[in-house]
């Protein structure tokens, strides 16, 4: 250690006076007048309160001890702590602050003071992020500001955990209806009350397999079956149908169309792997008579057709509709004419058949003289299915 006289500076050599030494402790050489340390300029430089009035040292012990300075220093640093605590007990360090704002929220964070918790006005709290205010919380409810995401909203459309907030659309409510995806039958799946749309050719289980859109409203009940009422989106009025459905004990849904003056009941039937899907009558004729088809596939014909009984081979008469399967058809009797005619048809032995699926043929076993002309209205009719 080196110091000269009349200088306030104290040089060390080796020293580390930044970590060992504080301002208001005493400098002293051994056997030597203290001083007060005024500063610590360094690991090897101190300054000292007053001048050095030693004769000039070089290499010399040395200690540094506690004097009154550094206990007054300390004595008014815990005054002043003590002032501050004193300031903030019924305040801050009681969890009592003051209102703050939105803009400057009372409790914040050292570095974002625009985000935190502010008194918006009595009995409200505010929550507050850059500056803004997105929660307010009052006694009788709290405003939201901002969308609410994450786990405590639906994670889709179809989500029914009783605990998730439900968002719009969700089972197709104040939105498009719920589309359902996957190949999963309609029976199968664990569907809430709601509305739904899905395709006829992707989803299976539905009333029918049709490359038509399909809208769908489902109820489930508190025994937990369910009811189901579905529309065929079609193009046209002929193509719109509805179904209602009903839940099985085995969980399989059995369809029910239903129809309308609308849908109409009298038209063009039609079917698609043995289910209906047209109209329940069609009634139609051409110039091989008569038809009636049946949505459940049963079909009649009939016919009025002139015999004649010079022809003493059987005479075929086309069906206005070909059949499919067994046919059952014949004659119902003569069509007008008196007594006698019918009487001549039954005593030439007369009798008409079905044959195949495409015809009738009728037969007199005794023809009439050659050439005569004779002839008889025999009506015809024959049943079977159309598919």
């Amino acid at each position: 250690m080196s110091v000269s006289t009349g200088s306030n500076t104290v040089t060390g050599s080796g020293t580390a006076w930044v970590a060992n030494a504080k301002v208001g402790e005493e400098f002293r050489l051994l056997n030597g007048d203290g001083y007060e340390i005024e500063a610590i300029v360094s690991d090897t430089e101190l300054t000292l309160a007053r001048n050095f009035t030693g004769s000039t040292q070089s290499g010399q012990s040395y200690e540094i001890v506690p004097i009154k300075g550094f206990l007054k220093a300390a004595y008014d640093a815990l005054q002043s702590g003590i002032s501050t605590i004193n300031g903030h007990i019924d305040g801050a360090l009681s969890g009592r602050f003051g209102d703050g704002s939105a803009g400057a929220p009372a409790i914040s964070f050292l570095s974002n003071t625009s985000t935190g918790l502010y008194r918006a006005a009595a009995n409200q709290m505010g929550l507050a992020t850059n500056g803004i205010r997105r929660v307010l919380l009052t006694t009788s409810e709290m405003q939201v500001d901002v969308p609410i995401t994450g786990s405590a909203v639906q994670s889709d459309d179809v989500d029914h955990d009783l605990t998730k907030l439900m968002k719009v659309g969700a089972f197709g409510l104040g939105d498009t209806a719920a589309a359902l995806s996957g190949g999963d039958n309609l029976s199968d799946r664990d569907m809430q009350s709601g509305f739904y749309s899905f395709g006829g050719t992707t989803q299976p289980g539905g009333p029918e397999s049709l490359p038509y859109a399909y809208s769908m409203l489902a109820h489930k009940n508190f025994t937990g079956r369910r009811r189901f009422l579905v529309y065929r989106d079609g193009s046209t009025q002929a193509e719109c149908f509805a179904w209602i459905g009903e839940q099985q004990g085995d969980n399989s849904i059995l369809w029910h169309r239903i129809v309308t003056q609308e849908t109409g009941v009298v038209g063009a039937v039609a079917q698609t792997a043995g289910t209906p899907t047209g109209k329940i009558i069609e009634r139609g004729s051409n110039a091989s008579g008569e038809y009636v088809k049946f949505a459940d596939g049963t079909m009649q014909c009939w016919r009025i057709v002139n015999h004649d009984l010079d022809d003493g081979q059987g005479q075929d008469w086309s069906f206005p509709v070909t059949f499919v399967g067994t046919v059952a058809g014949g004659d119902i009797g003569v069509n007008g004419g008196t007594g006698a005619i019918a009487q001549q048809w039954s005593d030439r032995g007369g009798v008409a058949f079905a044959n195949g699926t495409t015809k009738w043929v009728t037969r007199a076993s005794i023809g009439a003289s050659a050439g005569n002309g004779d002839t008889i209205p025999i009506h015809l009719f024959a049943t079977g299915r159309w598919f």
